[in-house]
């Protein structure tokens, strides 16, 4: 009987199947590494499962996404040289570190990447999708999407494809890329090779380009910024309009307060006036008074009669 520590511990490779139907109805976001990688951002990624192929998880799992993230590991660090193609031993080392994400591993080519490195799913390109061993990683992700349940998927900075770009993203050890031209004659070809399997197994399917995407975001931001500074121009040249408005019918207001005031002045000295006029007039010692003395001597002398 082997003792404990005669023991050493595996873990068991788990199959892809076991992700069957995993994210049934979502989009899956293929992403390369093509030289746009350098301008993804998060917000141009919409929900669903994102499977980042190679290095280019490094710039994926970059970002804090929400999405459940897969690192596609398919290629092999090295071959050989023999004509058996069944089984081809990688090596251990990952061709990109994890800080989390899925490994998905292919068992033709990488089947001891992070062999102790959880979670992680060997594919068989041939048994599990009916593919070549040596068909490209892109297009393997887009079966591994649809065992997943993904009617759609978006391939991201997968430029070669999508613009006839060869350039690619090697990360450096600071975790940052460089571009250069890897000068790939295959590249080419794997546009018709998807185009044709999509067509065959109708799944839907778009490209996204960041650097271009990037590119009309500033542009829709340049837009924007300008009509709300137009916006904010007007509404200022509006609120000066209303103080000015306002200050005029302040002073307004303040004359015909002066008015008023005014205007209570006068009808109270004239209430005053009309009360002595009254009072005179209803006086009984107003005929005595002097000026209404002589009148009253002088009507008398007119109207009496005259005398020879």
């Amino acid at each position: 009987m082997r003792s404990d520590g005669d023991f050493e511990a595996r873990v068991l490779p788990v199959s892809i199947q076991a992700l069957k139907g995993a994210h049934a109805g979502s989009t899956a976001w293929i992403v390369g590494k093509g030289p746009s990688l350098l301008m993804l951002t998060k917000e141009q990624l919409g929900p669903g499962p994102v499977i980042a192929i190679n290095e280019a998880t490094i710039a994926v799992e970059a970002l804090g996404l929400d999405n459940v993230v897969y690192s596609l590991q398919k290629d092999a660090e090295r071959y050989q040289d023999e004509p058996e193609l069944l089984v081809i031993t990688a090596g251990t080392e990952p061709i990109a570190p994890l800080k989390g994400a899925t490994l998905l591993v292919h068992h033709h080519e990488s089947p001891n990447r992070m062999a102790a490195y959880q979670p992680r799913y060997v594919f068989d390109n041939v048994a599990d999708f009916g593919l070549e061993w040596w068909d490209f990683s892109s297009l393997s992700a887009v079966a591994i999407a649809r065992l997943m349940g993904c009617p759609k998927v978006v391939f991201v900075s997968l430029d070669a494809s999508a613009l006839g770009d060869t350039r690619t993203c090697e990360p450096r050890p600071d975790g940052s890329f460089h571009v250069y031209n890897l000068d790939n004659v295959e590249y080419p070809s794997h546009r018709p090779r998807l185009d044709e399997y999509l067509s065959r197994i109708s799944m839907e399917a778009e490209w996204l380009t960041p650097e271009a995407e990037y590119a009309r975001h500033n542009h829709l931001t340049a837009e924007l910024t300008a009509r709300a500074e137009r916006l904010y121009g007007e509404l200022e040249e509006s609120r000066a309009a209303a103080r000015k408005g306002v200050a005029a019918y302040a002073a307004l207001r303040a004359e015909l307060d002066a008015a008023l005031r005014d205007l209570e002045g006068m009808t109270a000295t004239l209430a005053k006036t009309e009360d002595r006029v009254t009072a005179l007039l209803t006086s009984t010692s107003w005929r005595w008074t002097a000026p209404f003395r002589a009148a009253h001597e002088l009507l008398a002398r007119v109207t009496r009669p005259h005398r020879p």
